[in-house]
Protein backbone atom coordinates (compact mmCIF):
# COMPACT_ATOMS: atom_id res chain seq x y z
CA UNK A 1 0.00 0.00 0.00
CA UNK A 2 1.31 3.55 -0.66
CA UNK A 3 2.06 5.76 1.87
CA UNK A 4 -0.23 8.96 1.91
CA UNK A 5 2.20 12.29 0.66
CA UNK A 6 1.47 15.54 1.80
CA UNK A 7 2.12 18.56 -0.65
CA UNK A 8 2.72 22.18 0.67
CA UNK A 9 0.10 23.99 -1.60
CA UNK A 10 -0.45 27.84 -0.39
CA UNK A 11 0.81 29.56 3.40
CA UNK A 12 0.33 32.62 4.75
CA UNK A 13 2.00 34.51 7.45
CA UNK A 14 -0.37 37.49 8.39
CA UNK A 15 1.63 40.76 8.01
CA UNK A 16 -1.19 43.02 9.26
CA UNK A 17 -4.58 41.86 11.37
CA UNK A 18 -7.41 40.07 10.02
CA UNK A 19 -10.46 38.74 10.39
CA UNK A 20 -10.49 35.92 7.77
CA UNK A 21 -7.59 34.00 5.36
CA UNK A 22 -8.75 32.82 1.92
CA UNK A 23 -7.34 30.12 -0.16
CA UNK A 24 -9.06 30.02 -3.33
CA UNK A 25 -8.39 28.41 -6.42
CA UNK A 26 -7.94 25.01 -5.45
CA UNK A 27 -6.53 22.32 -7.48
CA UNK A 28 -8.44 19.22 -7.57
CA UNK A 29 -5.54 17.00 -8.14
CA UNK A 30 -5.91 15.47 -4.51
CA UNK A 31 -7.58 13.04 -2.22
CA UNK A 32 -7.63 15.63 0.85
CA UNK A 33 -6.51 19.07 1.74
CA UNK A 34 -4.92 19.65 5.59
CA UNK A 35 -5.39 23.31 6.97
CA UNK A 36 -2.61 23.76 9.54
CA UNK A 37 -3.11 26.87 11.49
CA UNK A 38 -1.10 28.93 14.33
CA UNK A 39 -3.59 31.13 15.82
CA UNK A 40 -2.81 34.81 17.46
CA UNK A 41 -5.42 36.13 18.49
CA UNK A 42 -5.94 40.09 19.22
CA UNK A 43 -8.13 39.55 22.33
CA UNK A 44 -11.19 37.14 23.72
CA UNK A 45 -14.35 37.33 21.40
CA UNK A 46 -15.96 33.54 23.40
CA UNK A 47 -15.97 31.12 20.41
CA UNK A 48 -12.74 29.72 17.97
CA UNK A 49 -12.59 30.29 14.29
CA UNK A 50 -15.37 29.36 11.98
CA UNK A 51 -15.52 28.17 8.32
CA UNK A 52 -16.82 28.15 5.16
CA UNK A 53 -16.38 27.14 1.65
CA UNK A 54 -16.72 28.45 -2.16
CA UNK A 55 -17.90 32.16 -1.08
CA UNK A 56 -20.85 30.67 0.48
CA UNK A 57 -21.74 32.76 3.47
CA UNK A 58 -24.03 35.07 3.89
CA UNK A 59 -27.69 33.66 3.75
CA UNK A 60 -26.74 30.19 2.98
CA UNK A 61 -27.44 27.46 6.05
CA UNK A 62 -26.01 24.70 4.80
CA UNK A 63 -23.69 24.04 7.87
CA UNK A 64 -23.74 22.12 10.51
CA UNK A 65 -20.63 21.28 13.46
CA UNK A 66 -20.24 18.88 16.67
CA UNK A 67 -17.97 19.82 19.14
CA UNK A 68 -16.25 18.15 22.22
CA UNK A 69 -13.87 20.41 24.63
CA UNK A 70 -11.98 19.96 27.58
CA UNK A 71 -10.46 22.18 29.81
CA UNK A 72 -9.32 21.23 33.18
CA UNK A 73 -11.18 18.63 34.66
CA UNK A 74 -14.55 19.60 32.61
CA UNK A 75 -15.99 18.92 29.58
CA UNK A 76 -18.49 20.51 27.35
CA UNK A 77 -20.29 19.42 23.84
CA UNK A 78 -21.42 22.11 21.51
CA UNK A 79 -23.93 20.88 18.08
CA UNK A 80 -25.12 23.49 15.88
CA UNK A 81 -27.23 23.10 12.55
CA UNK A 82 -28.38 24.99 9.04
CA UNK A 83 -26.00 27.57 9.92
CA UNK A 84 -24.11 30.14 7.51
CA UNK A 85 -20.38 28.37 8.61
CA UNK A 86 -19.35 26.05 10.72
CA UNK A 87 -17.08 26.11 14.16
CA UNK A 88 -13.72 24.56 13.91
CA UNK A 89 -13.85 24.46 17.61
CA UNK A 90 -15.14 26.42 20.33
CA UNK A 91 -13.17 28.18 22.44
CA UNK A 92 -9.76 27.85 20.17
CA UNK A 93 -7.87 31.01 20.71
CA UNK A 94 -9.71 32.93 23.36
CA UNK A 95 -6.57 34.28 24.77
CA UNK A 96 -3.55 32.82 23.76
CA UNK A 97 -1.40 30.67 21.48
CA UNK A 98 -3.43 28.60 19.72
CA UNK A 99 -2.82 25.56 17.23
CA UNK A 100 -5.48 24.42 14.67
CA UNK A 101 -5.70 21.35 11.91
CA UNK A 102 -8.35 20.94 9.78
CA UNK A 103 -8.48 17.45 7.55
CA UNK A 104 -11.27 17.64 4.45
CA UNK A 105 -11.73 14.54 3.73
CA UNK A 106 -12.73 13.68 -0.65
CA UNK A 107 -12.83 17.78 -1.01
CA UNK A 108 -13.09 16.92 -4.61
CA UNK A 109 -16.11 14.56 -5.09
CA UNK A 110 -19.20 16.38 -6.80
CA UNK A 111 -21.15 12.97 -5.38
CA UNK A 112 -21.45 13.85 -1.67
CA UNK A 113 -21.45 16.59 0.77
CA UNK A 114 -18.37 17.81 2.50
CA UNK A 115 -16.94 17.19 5.76
CA UNK A 116 -13.81 18.39 7.52
CA UNK A 117 -12.62 17.42 11.44
CA UNK A 118 -10.70 20.02 13.05
CA UNK A 119 -8.65 19.18 16.51
CA UNK A 120 -7.56 22.43 18.34
CA UNK A 121 -5.84 23.25 21.68
CA UNK A 122 -4.97 26.40 23.75
CA UNK A 123 -2.38 25.79 25.68
CA UNK A 124 -1.08 29.32 27.01
CA UNK A 125 -4.17 31.65 27.97
CA UNK A 126 -6.41 32.01 30.23
CA UNK A 127 -8.18 29.10 29.11
CA UNK A 128 -6.18 26.18 28.46
CA UNK A 129 -8.14 23.34 26.96
CA UNK A 130 -8.20 21.03 23.10
CA UNK A 131 -11.39 20.59 21.20
CA UNK A 132 -12.34 18.17 18.47
CA UNK A 133 -15.11 19.62 15.92
CA UNK A 134 -16.79 17.67 13.45
CA UNK A 135 -18.31 20.09 10.22
CA UNK A 136 -20.68 19.62 7.61
CA UNK A 137 -21.27 21.45 4.45
CA UNK A 138 -24.69 20.41 2.96
CA UNK A 139 -23.36 20.86 -0.94
CA UNK A 140 -22.29 18.42 -3.56
CA UNK A 141 -20.06 21.54 -5.38
CA UNK A 142 -16.05 20.73 -4.90
CA UNK A 143 -14.13 22.45 -2.64
CA UNK A 144 -12.73 25.98 -4.64
CA UNK A 145 -11.89 28.53 -1.88
CA UNK A 146 -11.60 27.69 1.52
CA UNK A 147 -11.94 30.43 4.25
CA UNK A 148 -11.41 30.92 7.45
CA UNK A 149 -12.78 33.36 10.00
CA UNK A 150 -13.31 35.28 13.29
CA UNK A 151 -15.60 37.90 14.45
CA UNK A 152 -12.68 38.68 16.43
CA UNK A 153 -8.75 39.33 14.41
CA UNK A 154 -6.05 36.92 14.07
CA UNK A 155 -3.05 39.15 14.77
CA UNK A 156 0.25 39.48 13.24
CA UNK A 157 2.35 36.42 12.75
CA UNK A 158 -0.79 34.02 12.67
CA UNK A 159 0.22 31.25 10.35
CA UNK A 160 -1.70 29.22 7.80
CA UNK A 161 -0.23 26.32 5.78
CA UNK A 162 -2.63 24.17 3.05
CA UNK A 163 -1.72 20.85 2.01
CA UNK A 164 -2.65 18.37 -0.39
CA UNK A 165 -2.86 14.62 0.29
CA UNK A 166 -1.54 12.57 -2.65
Amino acid sequence: MATATKVPLLSTTLSATASSVTFSALSQSYTDLVLVCKILPTGSVGYGPYIYFNEEFNGSTNYSHSCIEGRGNSATYNRTSSQNAAYTSWNVGLSGVSTLIVNFNNYSNTSTYKTFLSRSNDTTGSYPGTSLSLGMWRSTSALTSITISWPGTFDIGSKFDLYGIL
